[in-house]
């Protein structure tokens, strides 16, 4: 007992001994001395050193409330109950084992106007606006504005399908419509900027509109296209004329984004090939006519004193292709080309817009249209410019139809004075004498809630500034809130710049929001869509900043500082996975807890494959690859990530032994803390396959979790974060589970260890073990033999099994006995293709690999598919013939004498037996070799080639390896063997398509190898 005190009061100073030198660095008054013996002499910090102890203590055991404590008055994480008990489970067990399923998307509807390094853009045309109903995940490198009005790149998004949904509009008029868990920066009443879910969001609150973007496309190229509109007219003389008579400018300059101002205003695009625009002012007439006579060459002609049109098909599908359809008043919204454009571009175009629909009052500025969809992008284009304003919408009672009204105010009109003005010399004029002599009204531009914070500074400051109580009396004494004014006044203050209260105003005035109160709140339903931002999950959507969580590394970063010289690393399938998962969440914790950046040493060190973060306790955080480079390293605690993608002997040969040798304190005494969780080994993953030896290591746990050896197995299923409100609504995960692979859905969000752990089919480790191929082949190696094996959807029933097809490389040795079979490819044919598409699609497959044998399950309904292929395709894109068929082992006949014998129709009757035994002996001898688990997301999501060629595959090996586990080995009551699903909801047929090739494989490939010379002439006639 009396060693263990001492050891843990040795350990309790080596974190003082380093607190310590840190202190003194940030207060150059403070010199502590050592004495020889490496002992602190008496002063402050050693006279308190029990309570420094006592917590160290406190915050080890309880690191959730230490991240409470260090949270900033804006930002931070607002921890639920679970979180803190996973947080708790790290600082106090030995191991842990974590099984949780994966998150949940939070999102906006497809309209929402972002504001992109490429210009402002709506988040569905990053989805190509998907109404499937089907959840698509995308990754993309797309720059968003954040909350801090910086560029940050996206990692991926998805479309969640159509989801109830609130529509939240404020007093401005700003309008955002989200899924109902999806989180809003809010003023909370306790006057802090955090987070509300939008279900949770209520009238009255203030909303968060971020004024601070500026951020502009660079876009000036016009995508248009007018010599294939001219060719559709064939050789019409009339079209050439009016090309040859009409300039057609590719290029967007101010004067254009001006008259698409003028046009989406007061034009009109009719159904006789004509563009009328109509005004009554001289100057916005001449630029009209100017524009199109010495720009377009086109003559304006004249219908009444204040309409004037140009006519011609030409002319009309040129603006058509810039974006001016031809629609009536409720539907016009501003071209994609100007909202892709630079600032000046942009400008012209509002200029325009405000010169024929705009106007001036003796107060404010105004624009009016009755496009809802247009009124909302140009609030959000004015707040791009910085300049708030306030949509209202007015019925009209003749016509029973709205139109939508925006104002500008106070100081914003100075704004619009600045960036974007009137090119009609009478508005504007009127704009400068508004400008110059308006009263400024600034109760609008509020900060609410701030009073407590005021009325701190107050009572600090007012010893040095006589003045103060008048510029706060209003604030103190009534309700009124602070004002942006009153705020600049305050911080220009002197001797309260080194105060708490007066940096919380800073940031306040830094970040320069605009609080909007909540006026309405309805219920809809829409499609809705989501972005990530790794370092912030935050993004500004029309105006309203938006948020789209982590753990294990603010796990790791609170054991950095509270144990110095720990080495602590994390590990996943490759060092890749690893550093980018490191990078991104140590970045985020950094953002929400700016404080934590006072513990670093140095400058992190980030790169595709490696993470170094030095801390100043001398503790470093790195990643390793669970794979043999790892072998031989030395750390004091490890997380596995991923754990279930695991190989076991991996584990125990090169993980295992790195968290050997335990941290020893820095004291003189150089003591092992016999408290400490010295070989912390923490596994995270999403559940796996029963039978694997990662269902068997979580097992072990829970038996040593019962008799206290120190270890924890923890985790839950969806429920847990939607009851915390973390997830979607229980009905859309419902929804999710009526319609997704049962085995997909347990796994990954039910956190279920699925398949068969007695009389399985194949030991899965084995099976995992198996996939060793890095990348799918797309074509085939002259080198090699190549065969396809086809198992036929049973029916063509959009809601059955599809048509797998294997695409199977066989690999011989020098003595041409066969080394390897190479499952290159896996494809699944979509539904509902009839016989003829199908055989069109295996030919062409057939064709990119010089297949020699295709291996066509003829059983029911497959004996369609085996007629089409015995008759001649024609390739309906290119036209050229893909052969005629015969087969191998039938009396057959096709169309086409003398056709190539390449079809081996395969009766799985009486052979099911020798089928289903072959394909273990492939799995158990390791002959069979399979694709890894993709980790790949750094690819266009437009880019569907590169999917379907590089991505798919694995995803399909991935969708094998789940109907391999859910098949249960059965004997039969003559000692034959066959095989029984667990749950009928998961398919069979890529395993079907898989078995039957490599029964093909071993039946007439291996017989080159035997004396029988019928059988040898037999595989002869198959092509080899």
């Amino acid at each position: 007992m009396v060693m263990k005190m001492a050891s843990y009061k040795n350990f309790q100073s080596d974190n003082a001994k380093h607190t310590k030198n840190r202190l003194d660095t940030r207060n150059p008054e403070f010199n502590p001395t050592v004495s020889s013996r490496g002992v602190m002499e008496s002063d402050s910090f050693t006279q308190n050193l029990d309570k420094y102890s006592n917590f160290v203590s406190w915050a080890r055991f309880y690191p959730d409330l230490w991240w409470d404590l260090i949270t900033p008055p804006t930002g931070g994480i607002r921890l639920d109950l679970d979180q803190r008990i996973y947080l708790r489970c790290v600082a106090r067990f030995i191991s842990n084992y974590m099984v949780f399923p994966r998150g949940y998307g939070k999102c906006v509807s497809g309209d929402t106007i972002l504001f992109t390094e490429g210009g402002m853009k709506e988040i569905g045309s990053f989805f190509d606006y998907d109404e499937s109903g089907k959840e698509r995940y995308i990754v993309k490198n797309i720059k968003l504005v954040n909350r801090f009005g910086e560029l940050e790149s996206t990692n991926a998004g998805v479309y969640s399908g159509k989801l109830p949904t609130r529509v939240i509009l404020t007093e401005e008029g700003y309008e955002l419509e989200s899924s109902l868990n999806h989180p809003v920066l809010v003023m909370t009443d306790s006057g802090e900027v955090a987070w509300k879910r939008t279900e949770d969001i209520l009238i009255g609150d203030y909303i968060v509109i971020n004024r601070n973007n500026d951020k502009w496309g660079k876009k000036i190229t016009l995508n248009v296209d007018m010599d294939s509109f001219l060719d559709s007219f064939g050789k019409s003389s009339r079209w050439k004329i009016e090309k040859s008579m009409c300039s057609t400018p590719t290029i967007l300059t101010e004067q254009l984004a001006l008259i698409l101002g003028y046009l989406v205003g007061d034009g009109c695009l009719t159904m006789d090939n004509r563009i009328i625009f109509t005004s009554k002012d001289e100057d916005i007439i001449s630029n009209y006519i100017n524009f199109f006579s010495e720009e377009l060459n086109i003559e304006v002609k004249k219908k009444t004193d204040i309409d004037y049109y140009v006519n011609g098909k030409y002319v009309r599908e040129y603006f058509k292709q810039l974006g001016l359809e031809q629609v009536d008043a409720y539907r016009k919204e501003i071209p994609k080309v100007i909202l892709e454009s630079p600032k000046d571009f942009v400008s012209s175009f509002i200029r325009g817009l405000f010169d024929t629909d705009g106007g001036l009052s003796n107060t404010y500025i105004e624009y009016c249209t009755a496009s809802k969809k247009l009124s909302k992008q140009v609030q959000s284009v004015l707040l791009n410019f910085g300049i708030v304003s306030t949509r209202s919408r007015k019925f009209n009672k003749e016509y029973k139809t709205y139109s939508y009204r925006i104002t500008i105010t106070g100081k914003d009109m100075d704004l619009f004075y600045k960036y974007i003005g009137f090119s009609c010399k009478r508005k504007q004029d009127k704009l400068v004498d508004l400008c110059r002599d308006i009263k400024r009204n600034t109760n609008k531009d509020i900060i609410p809630y701030q009073h407590n914070l005021v009325r701190a500074f107050y009572n600090k400051a007012k010893n040095h500034n006589s003045y103060l109580y008048d510029k706060v009396y209003h604030l103190l004494k009534g309700n009124n809130n602070l004002t942006y004014e009153k705020l600049d006044h305050l911080l220009n203050l002197e001797n309260v710049s080194d105060t708490t209260e007066y940096f919380e105003l800073k940031n306040l005035s830094d970040t320069n929001y605009f609080y909007s109160r909540v006026k309405q709140i309805n219920n809809s339903e829409n499609h809705v869509y989501d972005l990530s931002l790794p370092e912030t999950h935050s993004f500004v959507s029309n105006g309203f900043v938006s948020h789209n969580t982590l753990l294990e590394i603010m796990a790791m970063v609170h054991a950095c500082i509270f144990y110095p010289d720990i080495e602590i690393s994390m590990t996943a399938q490759t060092r890749e996975n690893a550093a980018k998962l490191v990078d991104e969440k140590f970045r985020e914790i950094l953002r929400f807890y700016p404080m934590i950046q006072n513990e670093i040493q140095g400058r992190p060190s980030f790169s595709k494959d490696s993470v170094e973060i030095v801390f100043t306790s001398g503790a470093r955080i790195d990643v390793m690859a669970n794979a043999q480079s790892s072998k031989g390293a030395r750390r004091k605690r490890l997380n596995v990530e991923e754990s279930n993608l695991l190989n076991n002997a991996l584990f125990e040969d090169v993980l295992e032994p790195i968290v050997n040798v335990p941290r020893r304190t820095i004291g003189s005494l150089a003591l092992i803390n016999p408290e400490e969780l010295n070989g912390q080994i923490n596994f995270m993953t999403t559940s796996g396959f029963r039978g694997s030896s990662e269902f068997e290591r979580n097992i072990s746990m829970l038996d040593e979790m019962a008799e206290l050896k120190g270890k924890i197995v923890i985790g839950s299923d969806w429920q847990l974060a939607v009851n915390y409100s973390r997830g979607e609504p229980r009905s859309t995960i419902l929804d999710k589970k009526s319609r997704l692979s049962p085995t997909f859905f347990a796994m990954n969000y039910e956190s279920k260890w699925v398949g068969a752990s007695d009389s399985a089919l194949v030991s899965i480790n084995k099976v995992i073990d198996l996939r060793t191929l890095k990348s799918p082949e797309l074509k085939g190696d002259e080198r090699y033999i190549y065969i396809l094996s086809v198992d036929v959807a049973r029916s063509l029933s959009q809601n059955n099994n599809k048509t797998s097809i294997s695409v199977l490389k066989i690999k011989k040795t020098k003595d041409q006995k066969i080394s390897k079979v190479s499952l290159v490819n896996l494809i699944n044919l979509p539904n509902g293709l009839n016989f003829t598409a199908q055989a069109i699609e295996i030919k062409k497959i057939k064709k990119r690999y010089g297949a020699k044998v295709v291996v066509v399950d003829v059983n029911g309904v497959g004996v369609g598919l085996k007629d089409e292929l015995l008759k001649e395709t024609i390739d309906p894109i290119t036209e050229e013939s893909l052969g005629c068929w015969d087969t191998i082992n039938t009396e057959d006949e096709p169309d086409i004498v003398d056709s190539e014998k390449i079809v081996y129709a395969l009766m799985a009757q009486g052979i099911n037996h020798d089928i289903i035994v072959n394909f273990i002996d492939m799995v158990e001898s390791c002959k069979l070799q399979l694709l890894i688990k993709n980790t790949e997301n750094n690819y266009e999501v437009n880019d569907t080639d590169y999917f379907n060629n590089n991505v798919l595959p694995h995803v399909q090996t991935d969708l094998l390896l789940e109907e391999v586990a859910n098949l249960k080995l059965k004997q039969t009551q003559n000692g034959k063997y066959t095989v029984e699903q667990l749950t009928k909801r998961v398919d069979k047929d890529r395993y079907s398509s898989l078995v039957m090739g490599l029964w093909y494989i071993k039946e007439f490939l291996s017989k080159v190898e035997e004396e029988n010379e019928d059988d040898y002439m037999f595989f002869m006639q198959s092509g080899f």
